[in-house]
């Protein structure tokens, strides 16, 4: 195993790990929180976010560090992202695809200025990953030999 994906999956064990933990975390404060109060908020600096809430508002709260704005945002987007690239870049390499996809997304929240649909900014970026891991893959596609290149007779001079 090359060292570039040993420091990958060493990267994405430690996120899943503060992910799990953040999550958890929120969940203990979202049921504390729907004990409490009478209906769910939009308000930017509340912890529940309604149902219907607009891009904006959980685009905002994503450039504040709010997990629970993060998660939403991903839920939204998991399913068409995950499609897009499985259609792009095969099943197999789909999930790895996309979750590198949303850390582009969350890494790039501040170069998103609502010129376009998020959705469009999203799918523009997936697709561009996606072509990325492409050509990564057909850089390194090996064909196999046939043979053994020591069992072939000399060609003729």
């Amino acid at each position: 195993m090359s060292r570039g994906i040993r420091f990958a999956l060493r990267f994405m064990t430690q996120a899943r790990s503060a992910i799990e933990v953040s999550w958890a975390n929120s969940e203990i404060e979202r049921s504390h929180m729907l004990l409490t109060a009478s209906k769910p908020t939009t308000d930017l600096n509340h912890e529940i976010a309604a149902p219907g809430i607009s891009w904006e508002g959980i685009l905002s709260r994503c450039r504040l560090g709010d997990r629970e704005a993060q998660r939403e945002l991903y839920g939204r987007s998991q399913q068409s992202v995950f499609r897009l690239v499985a259609r792009m870049v095969g099943r197999n390499d789909a999930e790895d695809v996309a979750q590198q996809v949303f850390l582009n997304v969350f890494r790039s929240l501040d170069q998103f200025h609502f010129q376009s649909a998020f959705e469009t900014w999203v799918y523009r970026i997936a697709v561009n990953e996606s072509l990325q891991h492409l050509r990564r893959q057909r850089r390194w596609r090996c064909s196999s030999l046939t043979g053994d290149v020591m069992d072939r007779e000399p060609e003729p001079e």
